[in-house]
């Protein structure tokens, strides 16, 4: 990820080759890190007119996370948990979507579900802090 310029040439040159849900999406992240969320977004939702799967859809959480639209971003959440009950990071943004939208039982809730999957309670409150933070600014 040290050159993601690269990486996404030989992604998106891996995706003409055979149309592969895996390659685009991580075309996307790669543009993601470019900041080039616009290129993101097309990637993930190409991938997830390819495969049905819970990481694409949480790409696409975390994307709508990023350009704090959490309300688009937590229906994505959603459908990631609709494919995959117990996908860490798409419970993860599912309880961040939630507190940043003032829902604080599903933020409970959401939360209580990503510990028990593993996550660090006090690390999404710490990232939920720095958003609130942000949003003053």
């Amino acid at each position: 990820m040290n050159r993601p310029e690269d990486a996404v040439k030989l992604y998106e040159k891996a995706a003409t080759l055979k149309r592969d849900s895996t390659a685009i999406s991580n075309a996307g992240i790669c543009y993601s890190h470019m900041g080039d969320l616009e290129s993101a977004e097309r990637c993930y939702l190409d991938a997830a007119d390819i495969d049905n799967n819970a990481i694409t859809y949480n790409n696409l959480a975390q994307l709508y996370m990023e350009k704090d639209e959490y309300e688009k971003a937590l229906d994505y959440a959603m459908t990631a948990l609709g494919i995959d009950a117990k996908c860490r990071e798409a419970l993860d943004a599912a309880a961040v979507c939630n507190a940043m939208l003032g829902n604080e039982a599903e933020y409970n809730e959401y939360l209580r579900r990503a510990v028990i999957c593993g996550s660090d309670a006090g690390a999404i409150t710490h990232y939920i802090d720095l958003l609130k933070f942000k949003d003053k600014d």
